[in-house]
């Protein structure tokens, strides 16, 4: 088992939480993530995603999961992780541990992104 940051539709009561939950993931905790990472929404596409700065903001509000290996691809395909829309990898959370989280793959914020401050998807 892993654990797994959400902070979109992948969160309980998120519309795709069901992928995590019929894999046999269980939700640990409510996190925030360190004040590193920053929450976007896409605007033309209406989803969040987060990327990694040099600047220091609140962090980003989620839960963590424990997801188990078999999970994985079901997770991967969802975020489209082999077409390069997310990229899964280790982030830190404010308290020091690690987990997994999927960020934004491309660095280019020039196509309609607005950034979430308080780091909450609503």
């Amino acid at each position: 088992m892993t654990l797994l940051f959400v902070y979109g539709t992948l969160k309980q009561n998120g519309s795709a939480n069901h992928l995590i939950t019929e894999n046999g993931g269980k939700f640990i905790s409510k996190a925030t993530t360190d004040g590193r990472y920053h929450l976007y929404h896409r605007l033309k596409l209406n989803f969040p995603c987060i990327i990694e700065s040099d600047t220091v903001g609140k962090g980003v509000q989620g839960d963590i999961f424990e997801i188990p290996d078999k999970a994985w691809g079901v997770l991967d395909r969802y975020e489209c992780v082999l077409a390069g829309l997310f990229k899964r990898q280790e982030i830190e959370l404010s308290d020091g541990q690690k987990a997994q989280a999927y960020l934004y793959g491309d660095d280019d914020l020039s196509e309609s992104f607005e950034e979430l401050p308080d780091g909450v998807w609503r």
